[in-house]
């Protein structure tokens, strides 16, 4: 019997992160993912949750005559998705805050344990690192709903994440499986056991580093034009590769759970 699984997009939190991927991968800021490929056969709803933009003070008429009309592009491509639904609030301006959007938080909470109450599902996806979202965790442990949480680790507290009954550590790396398939093929990623011997003498070792006592060592495969992270342990040989030397590294720290911020970026390190 398959289950009917909803997903909960904080706008907020979800956009960093895409400009941040945008960033980290050098797309522009006009690259979005492919929505499709958020709802999918197992997940059967998505709800997107966010604000339209306030003029800023320092804003000309035109610039926010400009951010408003792509942000509504925004909504209505997410929208046009099927099985997707936008929905949005406002935003107020604080001085000592700044732009902050006003009941979003509120009406994604309420739509949530509303979905919960009528067990219209059987599993809530959230997608934030907003711990202002830790009430309505707390509040689905009194239906039959299990949740979960995909979060960035660096933004998320604790708390939140204790919240939730499965969580799924997200960062710039996981989202290229949302990429177009246009896009995608530069970033897919292989993972599987450490190659040895011949297979490693034939690539061009770029840098090691130790981790926990243990060695993580980045690789360029000229032949097969693949960067490759290999990290050893006493129980195990593992690996990742890809095209991409951002995805390596983006992948390795959720793969292991470990930080490779002391992992130098090499020249060169597009193919």
């Amino acid at each position: 019997m398959s289950e009917d699984t909803f997903l909960f997009i904080d706008g907020a939190s979800f956009r960093r992160l895409l400009d941040s991927t945008r960033g980290v991968y050098g797309l522009g800021d006009n690259f979005d993912i492919d929505y499709t490929k958020l709802v999918n056969s197992k997940i059967r709803r998505a709800f997107f949750y966010d604000a339209y933009p306030i003029q800023k003070r320092n804003q000309t008429d035109a610039q926010y005559e400009a951010e408003y009309k792509k942000t509504v592009d925004y909504f209505n491509l997410i929208g046009s998705t099927s099985n997707f639904h936008v929905r949005h609030g406002e935003s107020r301006f604080r001085k000592k805050r700044g732009s902050e959007q006003k009941a979003v938080d509120i009406m994604l909470a309420l739509d949530a344990y509303r979905h919960a109450s009528k067990e219209n599902m059987d599993r809530i996806i959230l997608v934030t690192n907003d711990l202002d979202f830790c009430p309505l965790f707390e509040a689905l442990l009194e239906t039959r709903v299990r949740t979960e949480l995909w979060y960035e680790k660096s933004k998320t507290s604790s708390l939140l994440i204790d919240a939730a009954d499965h969580t799924v550590e997200i960062n710039e790396a996981y989202l290229t499986r949302f990429f177009p398939n246009n896009v995608a093929p530069q970033f897919i990623v292989s993972l599987g056991p450490a190659p040895e011997g011949p297979m490693l003498q034939e690539m061009g070792l770029l840098q090691e580093i130790s981790i926990k006592n243990e060695p993580f060592r980045l690789y360029r495969d000229d032949r097969n034009k693949n960067f490759v992270g290999v990290y050893i342990t006493s129980q195990n040989r593992q690996s990742v590769r890809s095209k991409n030397f951002h995805t390596v590294r983006l992948w390795s720290e959720i793969e292991w759970n470990i930080s490779l911020s002391d992992l130098d970026v090499p020249e060169n390190t597009q193919f």
